[in-house]
């Protein structure tokens, strides 16, 4: 499955959002996108949604969150950079080793993620909270 809405995000502004977006929609994202933004998106379950032009995780939530009648609670952001081979996390996670298997894990079944990432992408978050 590839294409999967457009959102109305505010008056004019609207973004297309794929599931799973095959190798042609992925080169659409790419270039709708800054590399060095990369390919904004949700992981929901097994399933990667993302979207073009570029907006924001918070943006998007709530538009996409009814178009799937889910809460969005268990989603986890994320931002696909390509010419990196890398997957960032960009919501707040407590640094440690459990925490980041979990996402790990679940990075790696996403098999869309893996299909333009490769097998083992590599992960990164953009903010670890530390004990203070």
């Amino acid at each position: 499955m590839a294409f999967f809405a457009m959102l109305d995000l505010a008056p004019g502004r609207r973004v297309t959002v794929f599931r799973d977006p095959d190798r042609r929609e992925w080169r659409e994202l790419e270039r709708a996108n800054d590399p060095l933004d990369g390919v904004r998106g949700f992981l929901v379950g097994a399933a990667f949604y993302a979207w073009a032009p570029a907006a924001l995780h918070g943006e998007v939530k709530g538009p996409l969150a009814a178009s799937l009648g889910d809460d969005g609670r268990d989603w986890l952001p994320v931002t696909a950079l390509t010419v990196l081979g890398e997957l960032v996390v960009t919501n707040s996670f407590p640094a440690g080793g459990e925490c980041r298997r979990r996402v790990e894990a679940r990075v790696r079944s996403c098999a869309s993620l893996c299909r333009h990432l490769g097998r083992s992408p590599r992960v990164s978050f953009a903010r670890e909270l530390e004990a203070a």
